[in-house]
């Protein structure tokens, strides 16, 4: 059987999307509950769903860089996207709120939607808990990136991608991704992925000999200028390897 593959790209895309709604619906609530009471009680438990579902499918592809000391940057660059996506969402429905004739219509196509939305929520998770479904798609994971890892160092001999660690690079995680989703032919995507890696280790090595430059430390620069130079001639065969 055929398996559908699920891109991070979408989780994403559906993540963010659940986020708004969730926002939304609790703004709808809050700004309408003394004029319409009973529509904004459903709206919080509509913004409850939704919010749970966004940070269920944000665990996916998130939970890797949480549980990582040194990509907290990742995280608090994703929680800044949080604020503004907030921020962005309210300011519309404030706009909506003001220049819509009928608030009453509105209100209810809104809630209306929102039912149907939540209805669909509902019916993919109880698709997701059945095994026939969890064999025709494939959602990105840490095992799967783990799997992508081990299929890529079939097709290459560079040290830099089998020391890396899954998690620690959210690029190179989107990359192994590619390479699993064209497994038919993933010479050129394992090629970016090592050019990336290799580009990566170069500039950290600069930033090393930048720190440790003036401090007394003369033979640790000499011996990361050599590793420097042993990396460059690394990437000028990668970037000059036919595929």
């Amino acid at each position: 059987m055929e398996r559908f593959y699920v891109r991070l790209y979408y989780l994403k895309i559906l993540h963010y999307f659940f986020f708004s709604l969730g926002v939304l619906s609790l703004s709808v609530a809050i700004i309408l509950f003394d004029v319409y009471s009973l529509s904004s009680r459903s709206m919080i438990v509509l913004s409850i769903t939704y919010t749970a579902s966004s940070l269920y499918i944000a665990n996916i592809f998130m939970g890797q860089f949480s549980r990582m000391e040194k990509n907290r940057r990742e995280l608090t660059k994703q929680g800044v996207k949080y604020i503004f996506l907030a921020l962005y969402t309210i300011s519309l429905l404030v706009i909506f709120l003001n220049i819509f004739p009928h608030v009453v219509e509105l209100v209810y196509y809104f809630i209306f939607v929102n039912y149907y939305i939540f209805f669909l929520i509902i019916i993919g998770f109880l698709l997701g808990r059945f095994e026939i479904v969890s064999k025709i798609f494939e959602v990105y994971s840490g095992t799967m990136l783990q799997r992508a890892k081990s299929f890529a160092l079939e097709y290459s001999k560079y040290r830099g991608l089998h020391d890396y660690k899954i998690g620690s690079d959210e690029t190179v995680d989107e990359m192994l991704e590619t390479i699993w989703s064209n497994k038919t032919y993933p010479l050129p995507f394992v090629k970016d992925l090592e050019v990336y890696i290799c580009e990566k280790k170069i500039k950290d090595i600069d930033n090393a000999i930048r720190n440790f430059s003036g401090r007394g430390m003369n033979q640790l620069v000499k011996v990361l200028e050599s590793e420097k130079k042993q990396e460059e001639k690394t990437l000028f065969t990668l970037s000059s390897k036919q595929i």
